[in-house]
């Protein structure tokens, strides 16, 4: 009976010898998968804070008090430069983005970067606001959650 309950250790300890590389390769997949959506979520998360701190900075000078003359003209200079900030940052990533059609946007997606793709979601929304050319962004920006290779995701960071 002793030598029944040893083979049978034995036998279990053979099956977790040949299932560890199978369930390490698991692991690994699901922490590279779960650092491919963190990553990306920050990316997201930085890009929206960045619009709208710069949103708001130029709304408060566009409020600043115009009877200092020294303030006004430290806070026009400011707008101007908020300003050409905030249209470089929200700018279609694609040149002649207003005369593209629908499929030509589509056809560029998977040529874009997180950045300009959510740039590209926003300049969309906020004009012509294609239900196709912003599905196809959304399913983009999550296809790149899901398959985009860790290396990658850290050397379009460097970029």
């Amino acid at each position: 009976m002793l030598n029944q309950f040893v083979g049978g250790l034995k036998d279990n300890l053979q099956g977790l010898r040949r299932d560890l590389p199978n369930r390490s390769e698991e692991v690994v997949r699901q922490a590279r998968t779960r650092l491919r959506a963190a990553r990306g979520q920050s990316v997201e998360r930085l890009w929206n804070l960045q619009v709208e701190t710069l949103t708001r900075v130029e709304q408060a000078l566009e409020k600043a008090p115009g009877n200092l003359p020294v303030l006004s003209r430290v806070a026009d200079e400011a707008e101007k430069l908020v300003s050409r900030r905030l249209e470089a940052v929200t700018a279609a990533p694609l040149a002649e983005y207003d005369t593209l059609p629908a499929k030509d946007v589509r056809a560029a997606l998977s040529g874009l970067g997180q950045v300009d793709l959510l740039a590209l979601r926003r300049y969309e929304q906020a004009h012509k606001a294609r239900k196709t050319v912003l599905a196809d962004v959304e399913r983009e920006l999550n296809r790149r959650l899901r398959t985009e290779p860790v290396a990658a995701v850290v050397e379009e960071e460097a970029a």
